[in-house]
């Protein structure tokens, strides 16, 4: 019978033997929590920019045709909302992830969150860059 494993925890004493493989999950879910604490950050600062901008040059500020849409729907504080309940949901669907499936999964998955992380800033200071000019 299927017996699924505990949330990732710390051990509870230093003299606790643990599985190498744990070791190293427990790692990933380490950089994984601190990767993204970074993204949910460069989320806030975006839709901040992107208030910003909607400020200084209107709706033609957002190219994205969603997100434009959700703006001018249920406004900022509507897609900041949206926004709250898919970290919430992400970090959950991760935690599970990291704490049922295999090594590989932890890993692939840390890359691509450092991925979007990177863009996700990269946005941020263009879009600063472009509002300071």
């Amino acid at each position: 019978m299927f017996k699924p494993r505990t949330p990732i925890q710390p051990p509870m004493s230093t003299t606790a033997i643990l599985n190498p493989e744990e070791v190293v999950r427990a790692g990933r879910w380490r950089v994984f929590q601190i990767v993204f604490l970074f993204m949910c950050i460069a989320i806030v600062l975006d839709l901040y920019t992107t208030y910003l901008g909607f400020q200084r040059e209107g709706s033609r500020f957002e190219q994205n045709g969603i997100v434009l849409f959700l703006i001018q729907h249920i406004g900022f504080l509507g897609v900041a909302a949206i926004l709250i309940a898919a970290c919430l949901a992400c970090f959950q669907s991760f935690r599970t992830v990291y704490a049922q499936l295999g090594l590989r999964w932890s890993f692939w998955l840390n890359l691509v969150l450092v991925l979007g992380c990177g863009f996700r800033w990269l946005v941020v200071v263009t879009d600063t860059m472009w509002l300071a000019h």
